[in-house]
């Protein structure tokens, strides 16, 4: 069968990402041949509601996401449930939510399915997400292994292969580490095991509940995973220890005092391997430490606002090490297959003058609303600046950077329909005169906030 792999571990704040991942799903599958690698232990091992039950036709069912999110309309399958062996009640009706690529053919109303699911969305639990479905005249070795399944069993099992290779990437090549300690660390239990010689490991009786995988590598890898054991299964891991190269070090102010902020580290050539290009960020603590750990061999680039425009919070320049604005004269940091660089510290030059902008809208007598869309286009690529309301005939103040470009737009909501300005470019200078702009073309209608839209429309 088909699988559909979504981890059931977010946390609630994502659950608006989640809804508009699923919004377009469809109640059907995926072309393919089926295909399910895992053993009926492995797999009672992994997903947290495993039950049979008779599918009905889809339906509409109002569901609440999260305490604080308001109610939301889902189109689902009504499933009732006729045996429980996890995660749901029997006799009772759940939702699945949503069906694409959970098995190989669409369900059919009035049959019979195995369903293996997960729950998305906090504590509710009607609504399955599934992950793998059988139709139950094929699922014999699966319901065979579930109904000798011990239900008042305590412990679980893991097994899996210990390799060096990249987490990110399958398809290049991994190498078996044979010969290693590997720790599994529970709330109450320590238990240890060794890697075969073609990098296999197995554990047996761990408690039910999370567990923290610790391969006990050389300095140069890193490989520790956190896991789930779910009591009566057996849970597979394969263990992936990484080259960690790490590149530490300060960002200090002018005054040499730490600053709090977004580091970014970027591959220092377009050929940047593994990594990703558009890089990754960490931020400082309060004494300015950093670190960016787990890094593939390469040269890197390390900076302040190196992949965003400066703004109030940060009013720097893009900076690079060892405290340059100039990226031609940044040096870069080599690491090699787990190299640790320490020192790598960063002193910012002056912080840019901040400045205000003001915009005076006219002509948008009888308006129920108007706002000022701003984006920042100092440097490639272009970053929202914010929306700001507006109520003529006050002007509207923005909190900007001398020296640093904007685009602005103005949109209103009229009578005769929804009205935008032209499109404004302005470099803030100290003392920049009042910007007087007009609504005066047709614009499209837009939900929600308008800035979020309204740079796309008029590209």
């Amino acid at each position: 069968m088909l699988t559909f792999h979504f981890s059931h571990r977010r946390a609630v704040q994502l659950v608006s990402l989640i809804f508009v991942a699923f919004a377009m799903a469809r109640l059907s599958a995926r072309p393919g041949s089926p295909q399910d690698t895992m053993t009926p232990c492995e797999r009672f091992g992994t997903e947290p509601a495993v039950f049979v039950g008779e599918v009905g036709a889809p339906t509409r069912h109002r569901m609440k996401p999260a305490p604080d999110l308001p109610s939301i309309e889902i189109t689902a399958l009504a499933v009732t449930v006729e045996r429980s062996f996890r995660g749901v009640v029997a006799k009772a009706v759940v939702y699945l939510y949503p069906l694409d690529a959970a098995m190989a053919a669409a369900p059919v109303a009035g049959r019979r399915y195995l369903v293996y699911g997960s729950f998305n969305f906090g504590e509710l639990k009607d609504v399955v997400m599934p992950v793998l479905m059988k139709p139950a005249e094929e699922a014999a070795d699966d319901l065979a292994f579930l109904e000798f399944a011990d239900p008042t069993s305590k412990s679980g099992s893991i097994s899996g292969v210990l390799v060096q290779g990249n987490l990110s990437n399958a398809g290049q090549k991994r190498q078996p580490l044979p010969g290693v300690t590997i720790r599994f660390r529970s709330r109450d239990t320590i238990v240890e095991a060794v890697s075969d010689d073609k990098g296999r490991y197995s554990v047996f009786d761990l408690p039910e509940g999370p567990v923290r995988i610790e391969p006990l590598l050389p300095d140069h890898l890193v490989g520790n995973r956190n896991v789930e054991i779910r009591a009566g299964g057996c849970t597979p891991q394969v263990l992936v220890a990484e080259l960690n190269g790490r590149i530490r070090g300060r960002v200090l102010r002018p005054d040499a005092s730490p600053m709090t902020w977004l580091v970014t580290l970027l591959p220092a050539n377009s050929s940047g391997g593994s990594f990703d290009p558009s890089g990754r960020s960490v931020r400082a603590d309060q004494n300015g430490d950093y670190e960016f750990s787990v890094l593939p061999p390469g040269e890197y680039l390390v900076g302040v606002n190196l992949n965003r425009p400066p703004d109030n919070g940060a009013p720097f320049p893009a900076t690079y090490y060892p405290g340059t604005v100039r990226r031609q004269e940044a040096v870069p940091v080599v690491v090699g297959e787990g190299t640790v660089h320490e020192g790598i510290d960063l002193t910012l030059s002056d912080p840019i003058r901040p400045g205000k902008l003001e915009i005076r809208i006219q002509d948008v007598v009888g308006s129920s609303s108007s706002v000022v869309c701003l984006q920042d286009i100092t440097t490639p690529p272009s970053a929202p600046g914010g929306t700001y309301p507006a109520a003529p005939p006050t002007p509207v103040v923005i909190d900007v950077l001398e020296g640093s470009r904007y685009r602005l737009i103005v949109h209103v909501e009229h009578p005769s329909g929804h009205l935008e300005s032209d499109i404004v470019e302005v470099t803030v200078a100290p003392g920049h005169p009042t910007l007087t702009m007009s609504a005066t073309l047709r614009g499209r209608a837009h939900s929600g906030d308008p800035c979020s839209t309204v740079w796309f429309n008029r590209r």
